[in-house]
């Protein structure tokens, strides 16, 4: 999540007046939280604070330093890029802003890994577990972090949370940030040495393959 962070920072900073760099050190954890926030919500101008509207020109600017021509919008493989990078700064953007976790270990509270399940079975009328159970969630991959819950009992409950996750899915996440951050390092370059470039490099994604990786089961435990 802390990659995705600076990732979005990084987009962020070619919309700002600052040089890159030193937005970078002064922007906020608040600030890339309501940005991403409007993104995911296709609020492209308030995410820019008015310098784009659209996600195309937001990726055209901030992915491509404003390189672009005209016969790009009958380009097929230009169009799907867009289109796939607009959905992965969603997606990544969802898991961001629903990442307790990053929260917790961001401040120094405790945050475990390791090999979880949550598992489930009757009990008799005395309160004897019964049977073997069922088991509704197990992985190999979790984290457990402290949260404060309303559970409705007029007041925030301490709980311990527990989140399933698959780490090649984060991989894949990492090696998808990189090839676009190589093709943000290389327009800005060039845009600013002035040198024309004579192709833009396009990202493809295999969705379905991301979304085969996912794992979503997550529960908590009062403390």
């Amino acid at each position: 999540m802390h990659q995705f962070e600076s990732f979005f920072a990084l987009l962020l900073a070619y919309f700002h007046e600052l040089p890159d760099w030193l937005y970078l050190r002064t922007y906020t954890t608040e600030e890339i939280k309501k940005a991403i926030q409007n993104y995911v919500d296709d609020n492209i101008s308030a995410a820019t604070n008015g310098a784009v509207s659209t996600r195309e020109h937001f990726i055209i600017h901030a992915v491509y330093a404003g390189y672009y021509s005209d016969e790009l919008k009958e380009n097929n493989e230009w169009n799907e890029s867009v289109d796939n990078i607009d959905w992965f700064i969603k997606r990544a953007g969802q898991r961001y802003l629903e990442a307790a976790e990053y929260n917790g270990y961001k401040h120094g509270l405790r945050v475990l890994t390791g090999h979880t399940w949550f598992k489930i079975r009757l009990n008799d009328a005395a309160g004897h577990p019964q049977g073997p159970g069922f088991v509704l969630g197990d992985s190999e991959d979790s984290l457990s972090f402290p949260e404060l819950e309303d559970k409705g009992e007029g007041g925030l409950t301490a709980v311990e949370v527990t989140k399933h996750f698959n780490p090649k899915e984060s991989f894949e996440y990492i090696e998808i940030m990189q090839l676009i951050l190589d093709e943000v390092m290389r327009t800005r370059r060039a845009r600013i040495n002035k040198e024309p470039l004579e192709r833009l490099h396009t990202i493809l994604i295999d969705r379905e393959k991301l979304q085969a990786l996912r794992k979503a089961f997550m529960f908590s435990l009062t403390v």
